[in-house]
């Protein structure tokens, strides 16, 4: 019996994919353009235990294993390295269980961030982890495997599938019948699989920390300069206030609130949802639908959600942080951090505004770093600045801030074909608007060689990143000792290096 017939028995043959058209999918991410030859399958598993199987069948086999959720990756996280490899495409696994008297819910790996939101709301419930941006596709094991949006406190426990095809439960669960309410249950397990861009071991099932949905207040700055805007989200950073933050350059802060008619429809509807009463309600329509004249003049913005269990401790929380940017900054309209509250996910953004080929790059840096670091990258591109404007390729930046730590996410736009993946996650308006554009590789060649240039600029600053894959270092990076342990770990856990060869540079 083939390959083919024999993981056909166990996930049923629909779920078993070997042509080469859709195939293209599954060898595709946001950013890979030279692509390798497809897998040789990609399969739906519809549980643990199927993984579990097919990891069996891989290994008797000599073939790789990738684990792939949504794939809205930029760094080659989900693609194969060459043809012998099978993609697992874990979005089957969607169950969610919901453990309101402990606070807790199990969702399957390929759960959306939306869908389990949509789920919890209901009952006035929401994961304490957050989840990224494009979580409106982009799934909970991917964030865990991926270590976004930068920390995963949040997450309780985990089920994996090890190349073997042990199937593993860490934190709690590790007890026979256990709850997993304690992450931290001797050695911290759970962590060993956070981050590790599926080298380690295969997620089946997320268990997360859940909160009632809590009180919130909103503001926004403005600054006249990209360090000013940095310096604060330090100061604010080092306050260690639990506000969260995000920044942007003029021109993406103007483009964030316009909008097509379907996600200002969406939005909308996001903000009816949240008010907390007609006459918020009121306000905030109104706030929305004149926001696109207010925010064109703002230059680089600076914008806080502070959250706590009562509106009086969120006012006094974000008053705080008014207080530590008194005369650094002018507070302006503070429509962007309400309505990404209201609506925090979306993939509009995976494209520019008219279909431009969208790459970005980040740094994760340490607080005295930030103002280094952006001055640095600011010079860079200026010195860019006439072969970029040559190649049609513009520039934008995105910061954030969950933590002691500043993240700055240089983004470069461009006129190019769109992949597979843009193509299936496109609305139908769109992929009609965005396809059959040519092949632009002299823009493509300098984004690559941008991006390399600034990568080696936030290494100089002593950045670290998420979502590190194929594209940022890690054993390269590490001391002798901690490479070493590194490479032990992943020789017990996986000898043939069956799993996401190339990700982690193992």
């Amino acid at each position: 019996m083939s390959l083919a017939d024999r993981m056909s028995a166990v996930v049923g043959a629909e779920h078993v994919i070997s042509d080469g058209g859709e195939l293209a999918f599954y060898a595709d991410d946001l950013v890979r353009w030279e692509r390798p030859a497809s897998p040789a399958f990609a399969v739906r598993p519809g549980s643990a235990e199927d993984v579990a199987v097919i990891a069996r069948m891989a290994r008797s086999e000599g073939l790789t294993l990738v684990p792939r959720g949504a794939g809205l990756s930029y760094t080659g996280g989900v693609v194969p390295n060459d043809g012998a490899a099978i993609v697992l495409d874990l979005t089957r696994l969607n169950t969610v269980e919901v453990d309101e008297d402990n606070l807790l819910v199990r969702v399957g790996a390929g759960t959306s961030w939306l869908s389990l939101a949509q789920k919890l709301s209901a009952r006035g419930l929401r994961p304490l982890q957050l989840g990224p941006i494009s979580g409106e596709y982009s799934t909970v094991a991917g964030a865990v495997s991926q270590n976004v949006p930068g920390n995963l406190d949040g997450v309780a426990g985990l089920q994996v599938v090890l190349a073997d095809g042990t199937i593993v439960e860490t934190g709690a669960a590790s007890v026979a019948g256990g709850t997993p309410f304690y992450r931290h249950f001797g050695p911290d397990l759970t962590g060993l699989f956070c981050g590790d861009c599926g080298v380690f071991g295969i997620k089946t099932a997320v268990s997360l920390r859940l909160i009632r949905e809590r009180a919130a207040s909103f503001a926004s700055f403005s600054f006249a300069e990209a360090r000013e805007l940095a310096s604060a989200m330090a100061q604010l950073a080092a306050a260690g206030l639990g506000v969260r933050l995000f920044g942007m350059d003029p021109q993406k802060n103007s483009d964030a609130v316009k909008v097509d008619a379907r996600t200002a429809l969406h939005t909308t509807l996001s903000v009816i949802r949240k008010a907390r009463g007609p006459i918020a309600l009121v306000r905030d329509l109104a706030q929305l639908a004149s926001a696109p004249r207010r925010m064109n003049a703002s230059g680089w913005t600076l914008h806080i959600t502070a959250e706590a269990p009562t509106q009086i401790a969120a006012d006094s929380i974000l008053n705080e942080a008014r207080a530590l940017l008194r005369g650094k900054g002018r507070e302006i309209d503070n429509v962007l951090p309400k309505t990404l509250h209201a609506k925090p996910y979306s993939v509009r953004g995976f494209v520019g505004r008219d279909g431009e080929r969208w790459v970005p790059i980040h740094g994760m840096l340490p607080m005295g770093e930030a103002v280094p670091a952006i001055s640095a990258l600011q010079s860079y591109f200026v010195q860019q600045a006439g072969a970029m404007s040559a190649a049609g390729i513009s520039l934008g930046y995105f910061f954030t801030s969950f933590g002691p730590y500043v993240s700055m996410e240089p983004m470069f736009y461009w006129r190019d074909a769109l992949s597979p993946i843009h193509m299936r996650y496109l609305s139908e308006r769109n992929r009609a608007r965005f396809a059959n554009r040519p092949d632009n590789p002299q823009a493509r060649a300098l984004v690559e060689r941008l991006r390399s240039d600034v990568r080696a600029i936030f290494r100089s600053h002593g950045a670290l990143h998420a979502q590190l894959a194929r594209y940022y270092p890690y054993l390269g990076m590490l001391n002798p000792g901690a490479a070493e342990l590194a490479r032990r770990i992943k020789h017990a856990l996986d000898p043939a290096h069956a799993l996401n060869r190339g990700a982690l540079d193992f």
